[in-house]
């Protein structure tokens, strides 16, 4: 069998083939007197600072043709290594992804040592060059020593995430007609053939999602076609039998992948159907001329050309954020690195910097979080999909509700509150998922769940996987909170008759009852006639009922939907409040019970994810925490104050006062972002008096 990754990660690193020395010195170094070669050369006390080159984007794989290089005759195809490297055209002569258009020419050695134009930088693996070329070479060109892949020896870069079904080289005929073929390490596993410049590289050239191929054709001696929608592709193999076998593991590949999508056809075959982004846009990459397509998706960050690849789901190469890191470069940039690059990334704003910090620190949860509790829920098929919206694959759940949703809903359930829904992550709430809670969602879960809660739900107000979060959050009102399509019990209306038969149903196994009869308005801790077993928790535990003691127990604090529970901001005015949302980092002090005199000291803030929503601003550990440290409702705020810059050990802070009689101070170095902060907690709380200034932006 293939090893693990840890197996893989733990191998010894293959050593490099020596290269031969350049026949002289690059013309621009100076020339010194010969040095008699060292007998036992030992490595630096401290490595030489890397040069940092401007590189340009490669376009070799895209859809330009190379600017320069001889063409061949018509009918004359010839192999890239066939040709002096001086006939080579610029776009080819790159290192690989990683260094995108990085010329490996004389005069690469003599880059300026104060230029930081580098797309990535390589982190050092420890081993030492002294005696051959990549010694000379930038630390952004080098090729990191990586373990051995499984199937053939050859090095690679972090251990595939799906197993690989065929590995090898292959020349790649250039797009627009080139007629020097370019060899590629080319990867094919269940969702992906990929391709590299190296076998040595962590990261590709260009990805194609298997789901995106429409048919492989042969298309000549020893070559082949894979064909997308919108792209073909076209490789050479050394042998006939070798294209045979690629063709053979292609085709089968994207069979499987027709049949697992046709098994679950609540979405189209396509690159995206369930996998919406988390976030997506355009950010520059340090290295790149034009700006790149990002998209954050899941466990990984995806890399495209532009906005027009990623519809057509072909991209550059995707980061497994499991070997990932971000953190803050300056005011607008940030980097992500990994074990095998730095990936350095501008945004536009301070603002959008903090969003995508966000999101990539949520790519990197997921990746660190296990499946196994997920799995055994999506056993049961309804739990396959959001009980709201239907995207695939939800890991998320309300356990009060006792259904499983997607991440964007469960962002609307928790605006929702406890009272309402208690949202746990199937993936990173560990300790919450005992064997009951999670036999009580096999056993209720969303089947019966929307049996009862959406029993009414006309087809003009059911939520899809790509609605809005206003949408998203008006139907879960809706739902949830007034109960508005809920299945009404024979009993509704009638408090006695509700609370007797919850302390029937609480006996038996009948769980669907139970919930039935809570979300009807049956009492849960209503008396139920029997000093020995006063509560139907009480009567369940002496009936022996365990998973009827976790429903009780979980909805303890559930409030009763009521059509009429109009949020009471929404009763005094006169004019629709604006929808207003916003999260990121804020540095807080503890609340406290007068104003503040003295300054308060930098070391005195905590940082806290903070999240404005439905009016009410909750501050939690950190953004993976589901349960908030505590929350602000906007309608007790009665005064926010902006103090004069450094006031307190934070350069931009700003005081918010609630009616009892408690200050909360909370700070930020951004000018920006914490104006940005102000304008949204101003907007949640304008007073009555004050109403007109709902049309004004602040």
């Amino acid at each position: 069998g293939l090893p693990s990754k840890e197996e893989e990660l733990l191998s010894p690193p293959l050593s490099s083939p020596p290269q031969p020395e350049p026949e002289e010195p690059p013309a621009t170094f100076p020339r010194g007197p010969p040095q008699p070669p060292s007998p036992h050369p030992s490595p630096p006390e401290i490595p030489p600072k890397p040069l940092r080159l401007p590189p340009e984007f490669d376009d070799s794989d895209y859809d330009e043709v190379p600017e320069e290089g001889p063409g061949a005759p018509a009918g004359l195809m010839t192999k890239k290594e066939e040709l002096p490297v001086s006939h080579i055209p610029r776009a080819v002569r790159v290192a690989s992804l990683l260094s995108e258009g990085e010329e490996l020419s004389e005069d690469d050695d003599q880059g300026d040592e104060d230029e930081d134009d580098h797309a990535y930088e390589g982190i050092p693996n420890g081993g030492w060059h002294t005696s051959s070329l990549s010694s000379s070479l930038p630390s952004s060109l080098l090729i990191p020593e990586l373990p051995p892949h499984p199937m053939d020896g050859h090095p690679v870069g972090p251990a595939p995430i799906t197993p690989v079904i065929k590995a090898g080289w292959l020349d790649k005929n250039p797009p627009q007609g080139s007629y020097i073929y370019q060899k590629r390490w080319v990867r094919l596993d269940a969702d992906h053939l990929r391709y590299f410049d190296s076998n040595k590289d962590a990261y590709s050239k260009r990805f194609i999602p298997v789901a995106c191929i429409s048919r492989v054709a042969a298309i000549g001696d020893q070559k082949f076609e894979v064909i997308t929608n919108n792209r073909t592709f076209a490789f050479r193999a050394e042998s006939d039998a070798e294209r045979k076998e690629w063709m053979q593991a292609l085709q089968q590949a994207v069979a499987e992948q027709g049949a697992r999508a046709r098994l679950s056809s609540t979405y189209p075959l396509g690159v995206r159907g369930s996998e919406l982004p988390d976030r997506a846009g355009s950010l520059e990459l340090r290295g790149f001329k034009n700006k790149l397509y990002v998209a954050v998706v899941g466990d990984k960050v995806q890399l495209y050309k532009n906005l027009e690849e990623y519809h057509l789901g072909i991209g550059i190469t995707f980061i497994d954020m499991s070997v990932g890191n971000v953190k803050e470069a300056d005011r607008r940039s940030f980097d992500l690195t990994t074990p095998y690059r730095i990936f350095s990334f501008s945004a536009e704003s301070e603002l959008e910097k903090e969003q995508w910090l966000g999101a990539m620190q949520g790519a990197i949860a997921e990746a660190l979080s296990t499946s196994e509790v997920a799995e055994r829920i999506w056993a049961v098929a309804p739990n396959r999909f959001c009980a709201d919206c239907g995207a695939a694959q939800p890991d998320w759940a309300s356990i009060n509700l006792c259904i499983v949703i997607c991440k964007r809903c469960a962002g609307e359930h928790r605006g929702l509150g406890a009272g309402v829904s208690k949202v746990r992550s199937l993936k990173m709430d560990r300790k919450v998922w005992t064997e009951t809670l999670i036999e009580l969602f096999l056993q209720l879960g969303n089947g019966a769940g929307n049996r009862f809660w959406a029993a009414n739900v006309p087809p003009s107000e059911a939520l899809q996987p790509n609605s809005s979060p206003g949408a998203r959050r008006h139907h879960l009102e809706a739902k949830y909170r007034e109960g508005k399509y809920r299945r009404y019990h024979p009993l509704f209306g009638n408090q006695e008759e509700l609370d007797k038969a919850l302390c029937a149903a609480v006996t038996t196994t009948d769980l669907a009852e139970t919930q039935a009869l809570l979300g009807c308005g049956a009492g849960v801790n209503c008396f139920s006639g029997d000093p020995e077993a006063p509560t139907p928790l009480a009567l369940a535990e002496q009936a022996g009922q365990i998973l009827q003691m976790e429903f009780l127990r979980n909805n303890r604090t559930t409030e009763v939907p009521r059509l009429d529970s109009v949020k009471p901001l929404e009763k005094h005015y006169s004019v629709v409040l604006p929808t207003v949302s916003h999260s990121g980092f804020l540095y807080k002090t503890a609340s406290a019970g007068k104003l503040l005199q003295d300054r308060r000291a930098r070391e005195e803030f905590s940082r806290r994810w903070c999240v404005l929503s439905d009016g009410v601003l909750s501050y939690y550990e950190n953004e993976r925490a589901v349960t908030p440290n505590g929350e602000i409702r906007a309608s007790e705020i009665v005064c926010l104050a902006v103090p004069p810059p450094d006031t307190h050990g934070f350069e931009h802070t700003f005081e918010v006062y609630t009616e009892g009689e408690r200050l909360y101070l909370f700070g930020l170095e951004s000018a920006e972002l914490a104006r940005e902060w102000v304008k949204c907690i101003a907007k949640a709380f304008i007073p009555l008096p004050a109403e007109d200034l709902l049309a004004r932006d602040f």
